[in-house]
């Protein structure tokens, strides 16, 4: 088991990089429209549930996806805000995420039966201590059920709301992945 997730999942594997390459160059071409003339755009990645998988292999594989297109003008793409909700991936991932993006959250509720993940080992791993980490709690552990769901889980429809609410207010391009 990893400091991350408690037992072997299937979204703890490495993704391919053909699915964030698409996500690049579509972030990249979005944000270059957006902010003609900058070399380097930034922009806000948020990923839900199995979103955040590409999230997180987008925000890890940042630096070789920026080389493998260097050839497209010259212009590069830089993550300001990446934010985790129900997040699975690699522990690597969780890692490298971090250290590519100015700013990393992660939402999570420390019983999800979906995207379950150590919360504590994850708060105490001195490698992923670039992430600020957000707990969702219900007022009572037996309320929780009726709250978030079967499989704990719901709080990640919730929060992709809210969050959604909260960016229409802000500048710049946002990318959900869920």
């Amino acid at each position: 088991p990893s400091p991350v997730h408690p037992r072997p999942l299937a979204h703890t594997c490495p993704a391919t990089t053909l699915n964030p390459t698409h996500v690049y160059t579509l972030a990249l071409g979005v944000a270059h429209l957006l902010n003609p003339g900058v070399a380097s755009a930034g922009t806000r990645i948020w990923g839900t549930s199995a979103g955040s998988h590409t999230a997180l292999a987008f925000s890890a594989n940042l630096p070789m996806l920026a080389k493998e297109w260097v050839w497209a003008g010259g212009k590069s793409l830089h993550i300001t805000d990446l934010t985790i909700c129900a997040g699975a991936g690699p522990s690597g991932y969780w890692q490298a995420a971090a250290k590519n993006a100015e700013r990393s959250t992660l939402i999570h509720y420390p019983g999800d039966l979906l995207c379950p993940i150590n919360w504590n080992e994850f708060q105490r791993c001195p490698e992923l201590s670039g992430w600020n980490t957000i707990e969702v709690r219900t007022p009572s552990k037996w309320l929780a059920p009726s709250i978030l769901g079967g499989s704990l889980h719901g709080y990640s429809g919730l929060m992709e709301e809210l969050t959604a609410e909260g960016l229409r207010t802000q500048d710049g391009p946002t990318m959900s992945l869920h």
